[in-house]
């Protein structure tokens, strides 16, 4: 007799915030805080693209984050 129960494989687009342990996941993919990722949630919704957009837009700028010149430096 074949196995009558499919796993269901989660949402990989979508953040479950009820589940613990995908919350801890998009935490640290995001490189962001449990209250960070949950107020950007509230603002955008559960779309992890959203939310990975939205977290990227609020981050101030560092020096590293611009291009460097053909020499190298900044």
């Amino acid at each position: 007799m074949s196995n009558l129960v499919k796993t269901v494989k989660p949402d990989r687009s979508k953040i479950d915030v009820n589940n613990p342990k995908e919350l801890k996941y998009w935490t640290k993919a995001l490189g962001a805080s449990k209250e960070e990722v949950l107020h950007a949630i509230e603002k955008v919704g559960n779309s992890a693209a959203a939310v990975r957009k939205e977290l990227d837009n609020g981050k101030p700028l560092e020096p590293d984050d611009f291009p460097l010149n053909a020499d190298g430096r900044i």
